[in-house]
């Protein structure tokens, strides 16, 4: 049995309106963009502010610096195939990425703070090592 493509065969292949979504989308995406959507179920739109990579079946990642900064969520006023999200998601970016941010709920990830607790361990393992050494030259 043939895997499908992660953009093919989700809720909104089951209808026509998917379908129309779907053929629009690729219709505007750049080459590149397309390729991506269509292997992967997602395309990266690079801005201005940051870096894109909106999904179809997934909030939409925004990245600084190669990393990832926010989720976003921009959902549509009438019940409409998740292509059509994508879709004005791309045109919105493309045309005024600062409207995008005003009216997207982006949620800001959590800041790792692992690095700082190895760092205040590394700091007390070192100054025990010392002590020891001293200790012990003493």
């Amino acid at each position: 049995m043939l895997k499908e493509s992660p953009a093919r065969g989700g809720r909104d292949e089951l209808n026509p309106a998917g379908r129309k979504a779907q053929d629009l989308l690729c219709e505007i995406l750049p080459a590149q963009a397309r390729e991506q959507f269509l292997a992967h179920g997602f395309f990266d739109y690079h801005g201005k502010r940051s870096t894109y990579r909106i999904f179809k079946e997934a909030q939409t990642e925004i990245h600084l610096k190669n990393r990832l900064y926010a989720r976003a969520c921009l959902r549509l006023t009438i019940p409409a195939p998740s292509c059509d999200r994508m879709i004005a998601e791309y045109l919105i970016l493309n045309s005024d990425e600062t409207l995008y941010w005003s009216k997207a709920n982006i949620e800001p990830m959590q800041q790792s703070t692992a690095g700082l607790l190895v760092l205040v361990l590394l700091a007390v393992d070192l100054s025990l090592l010392l002590k020891l050494i001293a200790d012990y030259l003493i």
